[in-house]
Order: C-alpha cells, then sequence, then structure tokens
C-alpha cells in the first residue's frame, strides 16, 4: 500500500476535524484550531494528496458495505453484528458507524483545504502552472467522487466548498441541506473547469525519472481517480436532459478508446473486453494464455465439452493491476499491502471462519441462483454463468472461484480475498475495487440507451462492436446489407459494415459514417456510434477497399460475449422482452433493466450496486424527452417507478433472509436513504 506513514493533515486532526463536521450529523461542534501553513513547496503538496487517499482508503469498509449490503447480492451471515443487521433493513441507529456521514466530510473537508493552498501556490509560483494543473485536477475530482459516494447514500448533504477554520466558517453550512438534483449540476460545473481531465503523467507520484513509481512495491498510478470517467458517471446521474446522456457516452468512450491508435501494428488492448480462440491442449492457467484476456472459452473443436470449458475472467481479482493484463482491465484500484497502514478491512467481514475471517457477509441467495439459472445459458447450452462459481477445475469435480466459492459449506465473497493466504494469517493484504473496463462498458450503454440508442446500447454490451440487437445474428447480402432481423421494434433500424469482410466483421457500429445509414441525424451522435477506427498494418487480414485494415476493437466481443454467454433477451423486472417490444421507448425501459441485471452478474460485490440502483430508480421517477431521427419521445418508466423497482430488486433477499430486522422498506425516494433512528 502506498501510505506507509499516516500524513498530518495541517487544517485539523481527523478526530478534531470529524467532532467540527459532527454538527451535520446531530453532535456537537468544537472549536476549530489554528493550523501551521505546510504548504512550500511540491513535495508538500504530493503529502497533503496522498492524505486524502490515506482517508478514502480507511472509508472503504464503510463505503463497500453500504453500497452492496443495501443492494440485493450480498446478505448476512448468522454471524454478523447488530450494526450490519441495522444496515441491510435500512434501520441504522445513531451509534452505527456504517451509517455515519463523518468520514465522508473529513474527506471533502481536506480536500477544500488543498485546493485552496495549491491555488496560493500558484499565485506564489510555489507550483508550475503543469505542477497545479494535475494535482488541483485530482484533489477535485477526488472532492467530488466522495460527495456523489455520500449523496448516493444519504440523499441530501451539506454542501461545503471552501475550508473549514473556524465555528464562523462552519456556521454558515449548518442551515440547510441539497438533494441529488442540487448537488449533482455543481458537481459538473466543478469537473468541467478543472485544469485537466487527463491522468498523472508529469507527477513525481507516478513518475520516478522513466520508472514508474512504487511504494511498499505497489505502481502508485492506478491508485489515482480517472477524472473523465468521474464527468461521465456525473452526467449519467444528473440525466437532466438527453445531451447529459451524449457527454457521458462520449466520456466513457474517450476512456475506452485509450490508445486505440498508439500503434501501427498491434491490436489495443486497453478497455476493450476481448475474447480469445484459445489453441493450447491443456485449460489455460493464466490470462497469458489467452493473449492477456480475461476471457471464457473451450479447448479448441471441443466447444460441447464441459471438461474442455475454462474461464480466465477471475484471475483479474488476483494478477498485479499494474502490469499485463491487469493493466488492460483495471482503470482505478488501490493495493493494502500486509503490515501497511490502513489496514485491509475486507478479511474479516468476507473470508470463512475455518479460513482466518468472521464470515460476517456473504453473497444473497438470489444472486447465487442467478448465476445458476438453466433458462439463461452459454452459447454451447451449458446452464450457468461462469461469473458466478467460475469453471471447473481440470481433474476435479470441483469448481473454481470466481466471484463467490463455497469452504466448509460457507459460500464466500471471493473477489476481496484473492490475495489472502490463510496459511500466512498475519499478511492481510488485497485490493479496493473502484473501477474496471466492464464497468465502462456497463454505464456506456446505460447512457446510450437513454440517449435514444437501445439497439445500439444492447448490441455493444453483449457482443461489443459487432453485436447485434435480437435472439439471432442478423443475415447479411453479398454487400453486406443486413436481409433478416430479429425482435425488430418499429423504430429499429440494423446497421452492417458494408463491404467489410462479410462473415468476418459485421461491424454493426461501422466503418462508415453512420449518419447515412439512418441510424442517427446528426454528426454529435454519429460520433458515438462509430467505434473501429482504421489504421494500416502488415496484417494480410481485414481488407477494406484494398487498404489493409487492422481496428482496435476487431476481438472486442461484449461482456457476455467474452463469457461465452448467449445473449438476454429478458429480465426478471419486466414483462417485455426483446420480441415484444414494439417501440423505442420499450425497449429501452427493457434493456435499461437488462443493463442492470448485467451489472448485478459482471460487477458483484465490487461497491457499486446500491449506487446504481439508486441512480436508475430515480431516472425512473423523473420523465425525459428525447429526439432521435426526428421523432420525440417522452420517457419515464414501463409502469414500475422507481420505488417499486428498487423495492422489488431488493425484496429478492427477503425470502431467504435471516435478518431478524425484517426486509428493508423502500416506499418513496425520502426512504432510500439512511436515517439514523
Amino acid at each position: 500500500m502506498f501510505i506507509m506513514k499516516k500524513f498530518y493533515i495541517p487544517i485539523l486532526s481527523l478526530g478534531l476535524m470529524c467532532a467540527t463536521f459532527g454538527s451535520c450529523v446531530d453532535a456537537e461542534l468544537n472549536d476549530a484550531l489554528d493550523y501551521e501553513d505546510t504548504y512550500t513547496d511540491s513535495n508538500d503538496a504530493d503529502k497533503h494528496i496522498l492524505g486524502i487517499y490515506s482517508l478514502f482508503m480507511n472509508l472503504a469498509e464503510q463505503m463497500v458495505v453500504l453500497n452492496e449490503l443495501r443492494g440485493d447480492l450480498m446478505t448476512i451471515t448468522s454471524n454478523a453484528n447488530d450494526y450490519l443487521q441495522q444496515v441491510e433493513a435500512n434501520q441504522c441507529n445513531a451509534d452505527n458507524p456504517y451509517a455515519s456521514a463523518k468520514p465522508y466530510y473529513a474527506i471533502i473537508a481536506n480536500c477544500n483545504d488543498v485546493l485552496e493552498n495549491l491555488d496560493k501556490m500558484l499565485t506564489r509560483r510555489d507550483l508550475s502552472s503543469d505542477e497545479y494543473a494535475e494535482r488541483y485536477s485530482d484533489v477535485q475530482a477526488m472532492r467530488c467522487y466522495t460527495y456523489l459516494q455520500l449523496a448516493a447514500q444519504f440523499g441530501k448533504v451539506y454542501y461545503i466548498d471552501k475550508p473549514i477554520t473556524s465555528i464562523d466558517d462552519m456556521t454558515a453550512y449548518n442551515e440547510s441541506k441539497i438533494g441529488l438534483d442540487e448537488l449533482l449540476p455543481k458537481l459538473i460545473d466543478c469537473m468541467e473547469n478543472v485544469p485537466t481531465l487527463e491522468d498523472y503523467e508529469l507527477s513525481p507520484l507516478v513518475i520516478n525519472g522513466s520508472s514508474s513509481v512504487k511504494v511498499g512495491g505497489q505502481v502508485l498510478k492506478q491508485y489515482f481517480i480517472n477524472k473523465k470517467l468521474l464527468l461521465a458517471d456525473l452526467y449519467l446521474w444528473a440525466g437532466r436532459s438527453q445531451d447529459d446522456f451524449r457527454k457521458a457516452a462520449y466520456y466513457y468512450k474517450e476512456v475506452m478508446n485509450k490508445d486505440a491508435d498508439g500503434a501501427e501494428t498491434v491490436n489495443s488492448l486497453y478497455y476493450k473486453c476481448n475474447t480469445f480462440t484459445y489453441t493450447g491442449s491443456s485449460l489455460p492457467t493464466s490470462a497469458s494464455q489467452t493473449s492477456n484476456n480475461y476471457c471464457a472459452g473451450n479447448l479448441r473443436y471441443l466447444d460441447q465439452d464441459e471438461r474442455s470449458f475454462f474461464t480466465t475472467w477471475p484471475y483479474m481479482f488476483e494478477d498485479e493491476v499494474s502490469s499485463v493484463p491487469g493493466v488492460y482491465e483495471w482503470i482505478w484500484s488501490m493495493t493494502y499491502v500486509a503490515n501497511g497502514e490502513p489496514q485491509y478491512p475486507f478479511i474479516d467481514l468476507f473470508e470463512s471462519t475455518e479460513l482466518g475471517g468472521s464470515y460476517q457477509l456473504r453473497p444473497s441467495a438470489n444472486y447465487i441462483a442467478e448465476t445458476q439459472r438453466t433458462d439463461i445459458l452459454r452459447k454451447n447450452g451449458a446452464p450457468y454463468d461462469p461469473r458466478g462459481f467460475g469453471a471447473l477445475i481440470e481433474g476435479s469435480t470441483e469448481y473454481a472461484g470466481a466471484t463467490f466459492r463455497v469452504d466448509e459449506g460457507d459460500t464466500v465473497c471471493a473477489k476481496y480475498l484473492y490475495l489472502f493466504d490463510p496459511d500466512e494469517q498475519n499478511k492481510k493484504e488485497g485490493r479496493l475495487w473502484l473501477y474496471r473496463s466492464a464497468g465502462v462498458h456497463l454505464r456506456f450503454a446505460e447512457a446510450l440507451n437513454r440517449a435514444g440508442y437501445p439497439d445500439m446500447a444492447y448490441g455493444f454490451l453483449m457482443g461489443g462492436p459487432a453485436g447485434y440487437y435480437g435472439t439471432t445474428y442478423p443475415s447479411v447480402d453479398a454487400n453486406g446489407n443486413q436481409t433478416t432481423t430479429e425482435s425488430n421494434p418499429a423504430n429499429y433500424k440494423g446497421l452492417n459494415s458494408a463491404g467489410v469482410n462479410i462473415g468476418m466483421t459485421r461491424n454493426l457500429f461501422g466503418l462508415r459514417f453512420p449518419i447515412s445509414t439512418g441510424i442517427c441525424d446528426n454528426a454529435t451522435d454519429s460520433a458515438l456510434l462509430y467505434f473501429d477506427s482504421r489504421y494500416y498494418t502488415t496484417a494480410t487480414s481485414n481488407i477494406f477497399e484494398g487498404i489493409v485494415v487492422r481496428g482496435p476493437w476487431r476481438s472486442a466481443s461484449g461482456l457476455r460475449g467474452r463469457q461465452l454467454m448467449a445473449y438476454k433477451t429478458t429480465s426478471n423486472f419486466s414483462t417485455e422482452s426483446l420480441s415484444t417490444c414494439a417501440t423505442k421507448a420499450d425497449s429501452i425501459y427493457l434493456i435499461e433493466k437488462i443493463i442492470m441485471d448485467e451489472a448485478a452478474l459482471e460487477l458483484g460485490h465490487e461497491g457499486q450496486r446500491f449506487p446504481d440502483l439508486v441512480r436508475v430508480a430515480r431516472r425512473m421517477n423523473r420523465s425525459e424527452s428525447i429526439t432521435v431521427n426526428g421523432q420525440s419521445y417522452t420517457l419515464t418508466n414501463d409502469g414500475m417507478s422507481g420505488d417499486a423497482y428498487l423495492q422489488t430488486v431488493i425484496g429478492q433477499k427477503a425470502s431467504s433472509s435471516i435478518n431478524v430486522l425484517g426486509a428493508a422498506q423502500y416506499s418513496g425516494e425520502d426512504s432510500w436513504y439512511l436515517k439514523t433512528k
């Protein structure tokens, strides 16, 4: 872990800071202390920035517990303490540490202090404009991200944008809170006006000469927030107009296209969710054997033999995230090393009692059952999703753990335990998972869907740029024109890449500018739908109009495609299917729910779930107008309000719950958010 010691944050000690902000959570105000100005050079600034990330790492347990236990994919065990029971039942007492806003406000307060002092350092020329730009943008992004996490759980927040150094400063914020509808535009404005949205490149936080900075053996670069993803998330949450969804999609696509033209002779692997044809004779034991892709497959020519099935998908949770192949999947992650500070909090929560944990939280029964459904199949007809228990271990009747595993009868949340060796109990290390390529694909599809392109959103999520809308692959004629479609709603227009290796590429997003296809009627949307940018290679495949082309998205197979999963055409929470959708609005409503179903299967237990559900449920409670190809649509929901959706999804846990406090109730938007009894 990169914090080898606790840095002193000069605005206030952490304990006093929490007391000062205690008025925000029904505690008394205490006097603030004067603090010494310790911002004299870039090294000082970097220490304060690392201090913010140290505070954030201390927040990890609270954030993951709230984001997952309040959702539908995780539940308590008989070992869970009273506080965890309260969180799951949405009945938190005032002393429940998981329901305290103080740690969030502590981070926000420190960010405000650092931002003001960075401004002073720039004025004094203690920092160059380039040094200032990277640092200021990073700290502002952490401030906005923390506010988003806070608001997703508490609903209304005190919006504080200046350092707090006295009681007089604090009282200005004690009168009223603002909700998400007012908060999100403020955060968007902050991020739209940062000096840069690019990652750290020049800072000694990430670069030492020509080498990557390491502390405790860990490369620091992926510890820092991705600002484009944050801005995209803020637009997606706001959803004030069709334009917000377009902007969200634009920034998600910017991230997914990382290094798309960075090499002329190799395919870009960054964030593409690729698959790979494996030609080995024995099951692979690392992602490097599948060309550095985290994907599923069968030994070649043995597609129907379950003993030949493998998945390297789980290896993303144990590979070094800053090395190949981890760097192609992980965008933001923090590693806690053994005997470091802050300490890794998740082994006690998740690990079985047999292997050294207290086993207080486990996967929900409904989540396990969803991965084992016999009506949602892999492409060869096998009846389970390998992202659940994983794949059959070679020479065994046991399955390798993926999202969860079984230890002595205990079903365990596995994603936080891949680095823990039960034979070395003192080495409690692991990672906080924050953002990876699959999350970007899911949210890009979510944004594209609400921007008015459900067919494209669905096809991309299921099968990548070559994906399609329907239950079977569309047929094409010799010119590449689509001749048959399945599940074709009235406003769906199919698109194939005419003339591009028919039978090989069939890129539904098209190599050609999509305006001429009738899929969209403006250049902005065309740019969103245009994926397979061309560059020239010496390869002998993918010939387009006599020019050799090797597109960076050529191996991208979508989230279900890289798991060899058949396309998902229904949702448990909709009465529609792709075959019954009669209008574009019908498709949008259904596909939004399918996206959320897929997010559960792909990102389960990674600390995303409850905010994802809140974001979509909020949208269902509001109306939105969009215009596509000159036709206007008013969107709200398909008859299931956001309240009903949230209650129904989370209510799946009720039948198998052992929580003596009962199931959480979400009867109205105000009831979604944390309150103490």
